[in-house]
């Protein structure tokens, strides 16, 4: 019985930290801008990134290489602005997407950050 836990377990653990090793499955890179605005902060990247949420862009930039923040996501912000002036890399996950001050087009919405 013993054995049989610790083999689930281990199962268990084995399968966890792939689901988390995929979340963060997108290449670092740096931050070439940040545009702050007051309901939202728009950050270029250096590299495009997958746009997986398949954003459509429009006149705020090209929905690969740009991420929103919410103002009110100050850990975000934070986190950005760290990177930024430490000369860090940056992953991040995000979920669907947001209109900026454009009506014309879309950009993902960041919901986690991982500085490398």
């Amino acid at each position: 019985m013993k054995k049989l836990l610790t083999g689930l377990f281990s199962i268990c653990v084995l399968l966890s930290a792939q689901a988390q090793a995929y979340m963060w499955d997108v290449t670092p890179t740096l931050i070439e801008t940040i545009d702050v605005r007051l309901d939202y902060i728009k950050v270029t990247l250096v590299d495009e990134h997958d746009n997986e949420d398949r954003c459509s862009g429009g006149e705020g930039g090209d929905a690969k290489r740009n991420i929103k923040i919410d103002s009110a996501d100050q850990i975000f912000y934070s986190a950005v602005l760290s990177a930024y002036m430490g000369g860090k890399k940056i992953a991040f996950d995000t979920s669907g997407c947001e209109l900026l001050w454009s009506t014309s087009g879309t950009f993902p919405k960041v919901v986690s950050i991982r500085i490398h």
